[in-house]
């Protein structure tokens, strides 16, 4: 990829899926690419099968344009969420005269315990980047994709919800007794580190025996109310319990290791007791995170009996 980047029509092509942001992050999946023609009517994966035969003569090993394009669709296609993301600086970045760094996420590795993360210009040189501090330029950052599920299909909570809800709801017309986030609070977003993209919110709730998980991929920015109004618990009939418990998360995609817990412990609005539950009576309130991650504004409703 690095040594396919030195291209200017290459990089242009990647600028322009990903500023397409096809889910909502600086993006683009790489089978939505690898087929698409630049003007020479090579396709943008035979360029770097190209780039790659070009460095395996570099390294003294001869390898045929058909052998080099056959490692490079088998790798891919063992990885259908596999993406090519420029995470930081991408509005800065002028494809037509600036060539990136390439860089990629290990598989597996939590993204916390990343110290440095290796890199590699058009020449095959390699540079070592801060994996906690953000460069302040432009960097190709290869990986997997946490928006879409295992046949690199977005997912469906990214699509607009049907009932203009969010989380769900009953159906017939039957009572349903509903836990509501009206505003998300996100105090620190980077959660991924820069190479990550924008964080993956979810929330969890168990109930009793229930078992509901609500996505807020939606909400990215840093000290912002989020008016959300999504359902994070939905019940047929009244709230029978009075409780449940919610935690909140940020996932990781699967090969980038366990999704990260954000907050599962949370004050009563201005009380001191820390608690693992939300209240399912009572009026509308803050819920704000012990971690200090996250503040959530929620509002019970139970259908009458």
């Amino acid at each position: 990829m690095a040594r396919a980047l030195e291209s200017r029509e290459f990089r242009a092509v990647i600028k322009a899926e990903i500023a397409k942001r096809f889910d909502g992050d600086y993006d683009a999946l790489f089978k939505n690419i690898c087929q698409k023609k630049l003007s020479d009517g090579v396709s943008f994966v035979e360029h770097i099968g190209m780039a790659y035969a070009s460095l395996q003569a570099q390294l003294g090993k001869k390898v045929s344009a058909t052998a080099a394009l056959q490692v490079i669709t088998d790798a891919a296609s063992r990885i259908p969420k596999f993406q090519i993301a420029i995470p930081v600086h991408f509005g800065d970045w002028d494809a037509g005269t600036y060539v990136p760094l390439v860089t990629y996420v290990p598989a597996g590795i939590d993204e916390k315990d990343l110290v440095s993360l290796k890199a590699y210009d058009s020449d095959g040189k390699v540079h070592w980047l801060d994996a906690k501090k953000a460069p302040n330029v432009p960097v190709v950052v290869l990986g997997i994709n946490e928006r879409t599920d295992d046949n690199g299909t977005i997912k469906s909570y990214l699509l607009p919800p049907d009932d203009g809800g969010g989380g769900g709801g009953g159906g017939g017309g039957d009572p349903v007794s509903r836990l509501t986030v009206n505003h998300f609070r996100c105090l620190d977003a980077d959660w991924d580190g820069w190479f990550g993209g924008e964080p993956e919110f979810y929330i969890s709730v168990y109930y009793h025996g229930i078992y509901q998980r609500t996505d807020f991929f939606d909400v990215v920015e840093e000290q912002t109310y989020w008016n959300i109004n999504r359902d994070i618990l939905t019940v047929s009939g009244p709230f029978i319990y009075t409780e449940a418990v919610v935690e909140l998360w940020e996932e990781d995609g699967g090969l980038g290791g366990p999704s990260d817990l954000v907050e599962n412990l949370w004050f009563y609005d201005d009380t001191n007791s820390a608690q693992s539950f939300f209240y399912l009576v009572g009026p509308s309130v803050w819920y704000r995170g012990t971690s200090n991650n996250a503040d959530l504004y929620v509002t019970p409703v139970s259908a009458p009996y």
